[in-house]
């Protein structure tokens, strides 16, 4: 049986080799949005595979159903090793590039000999996309702010994206672990950076063995697991950010207190845990809302990692507003 990240990887592959072959772009994205999905899950896939249940994954249909265990049994699949043959895996990376279309690709191989990022940065910033017909000055523009666009937030998902997986996340948890009476988002996605690096959840548990503890559920997912009496804490240390946190400490210092996976604690007392709201309270901090946390103008800190202006209320709301799903309300609403 093949390794679960090893599958997701060659899944990915199979949408990135569809891509390349042109037809319909939406048959790619589908294959993204389900390793996307699978990454999300929250029990073994092996069980899900096994208990006839992957097209309940949302994004997961009766066709990528049966290639995800075919690559899951065998490790490969006749149609990745057909589509292996026209392409070599270095063009892949081409793809992550924003704005460069699957079929400039393919151009810039056949005609270039493009083979990977540094092939094609050295041709852009030599001026050799210019002149080729069927490129131009503009794409090779388009390349080059790509490529720095690339650097720049290489790992991140896009907000509406992250908001789909914490939904799908929270369903998940509900199947397969129906202890946890309550699943919400932190880090980045809470305080509405527009790019989400780390996506963090926070599930509550009326029963603890130990501290709080964090899973790591697939591609940059963490799952912070705490109970009813810490959950407050948890949710602010989880929720960030550091420049935000860092400044809390000093104001604890300051009180002669400190801020650890515990509480707000004075000696080993622990003065606030519970929420959020008695915690600033506590701290004489007058509480913040998340997206203040990344904001100087919105908060009394300020978060440079977030380098994107946190969302306003409604902003990312699809369509007239309905529809909305309830993680995104929620953080939209800051709490």
């Amino acid at each position: 049986m093949t390794e679960v990240d090893e599958v997701l990887k060659l899944l990915r592959e199979f949408g990135q080799r569809t891509a390349l072959r042109g037809g319909n772009p939406y048959r790619a994205r589908a294959y993204y949005r389900a390793v996307e999905n699978l990454s999300a899950v929250t029990e073994p896939l092996e069980d899900i595979i096994a208990h006839g249940r992957l097209e309940t994954v949302p994004g997961v249909g009766l066709a990528i159903a049966d290639i995800v265990q075919k690559l899951y049994r065998t490790g490969t699949h006749p149609a990745l090793e057909a589509m292996r043959k026209e392409v070599p895996a270095g063009v892949l990376e081409l793809l992550s590039i924003p704005g460069l279309r699957p079929e400039k690709v393919l151009k810039m191989h056949r005609e270039l000999g493009v083979s990977g990022i540094e092939d094609l940065e050295q041709l852009a910033r030599n001026g050799r996309l210019a002149n080729i017909k069927g490129l131009g000055p503009a794409l090779e523009r388009k390349v080059l702010q790509g490529l720095e666009i690339r650097r720049k937030s290489e790992g991140q998902r896009h907000l509406h994206r992250a908001a789909e997986l914490v939904d799908a996340i929270q369903a998940n948890l509900q199947l397969s672990h129906p202890e946890l009476d309550l699943v919400v988002p932190a880090g980045e996605f809470r305080r509405g950076c527009e790019l989400v690096w780390g996506l963090s959840l926070v599930a509550r548990t009326a029963r603890l063995k130990g501290g709080p503890a964090v899973l790591r559920l697939g591609d940059n997912i963490s799952l912070h697991i705490t109970d009813r009496r810490r959950f407050g804490i948890t949710l602010l240390l989880a929720t960030g950010s550091e420049t935000h946190l860092e400044a809390l400490r000093t104001v604890a210092n300051q009180n002669g207190m400190i801020i650890d996976a515990d509480g707000l604690k004075r000696g080993n007392r622990v003065v606030a845990a519970k929420s959020e709201e008695k915690i600033y309270e506590v701290l004489g901090a007058g509480g913040s809302t998340p997206a203040a946390r990344s904001n100087p103008r919105r908060g009394y800190t300020g978060d440079p990692a977030c380098t994107h202006r946190p969302v306003r209320r409604g902003r990312h709301a699809a369509g007239n507003g309905r529809g909305r799903s309830r993680a995104r309300l929620r953080v939209l609403r800051g709490r």
